[in-house]
């Protein structure tokens, strides 16, 4: 892993459930996220590389590709936008970042 990249990771707060990424705070939880709070350190234990599959656990009755679009533009509309994009494979297998 280069420098830059261990730069990049994201260090996530577990009691104030902060997680950021390049010194920048992506998202504070304030209430229940489940599917963000998967999402997220789910890129950052891949490294923040650019495709990740789908973290998020099945739940009966739902479609899992709309869960990770859901949820992925749920992210996105609460982070910085020139910082850091979600985006779904359109398989709804994973997502891909760009940053």
């Amino acid at each position: 892993m280069t420098d830059d990249l261990r730069a990049a990771r994201s260090r996530r707060r577990r009691g104030l459930r902060i997680v950021t990424f390049k010194s920048v705070h992506l998202r504070c939880f304030r209430r229940s996220s489940p599917n963000q709070e998967v999402l997220l350190p789910a890129n950052d234990e891949d490294d923040w590389s650019r495709f990740v599959d789908d973290p998020l656990p099945p739940v009966a009755g739902l479609l899992p590709g709309q869960r990770l679009r859901d949820t992925v533009k749920n992210v996105n509309r609460t982070i910085p936008p020139r910082l850091i994009r979600f985006s779904t494979d359109g398989s709804g297998r994973g997502s891909s970042r760009a940053t």
